[in-house]
């Protein structure tokens, strides 16, 4: 009995090594992805693809901008020591997961 498992374990152990061995591994990445060319199509009537990609591209830095300022801003205010001791505990409790 004993040396049926062995063999059904190796069995199974060198179809799952030729498996391995002899498929062909599917080597995709998003860098192989065709893109079309952006400007010649148009968005909303005038507006290229390129142009739209652009100031959606400022969109974002204006809003990491706005987020840094009001971090900056909240991080300065004064706060209750209860609070603070609060915050603390959570951080802390968190940190140890």
């Amino acid at each position: 009995m004993r040396n049926r498992n062995i063999l059904s374990l190796l069995f199974v152990f060198l179809i799952l090594l030729v498996s391995v061995t002899f498929s062909s591994p599917l080597q995709a990445s998003e860098a192989d992805l065709i893109l079309p060319d952006l400007s010649s199509v148009t968005f909303l009537g005038t507006m290229t693809g390129h142009a739209l990609l652009m100031n959606g591209l400022w969109v974002c830095g204006l809003g990491m901008l706005f987020g840094l300022i009001i971090y900056a801003q909240v991080k300065r205010l004064s706060v209750h020591q209860s609070m603070k001791e609060i915050s603390e505990l959570i951080y802390e409790t968190c940190k140890t997961y």
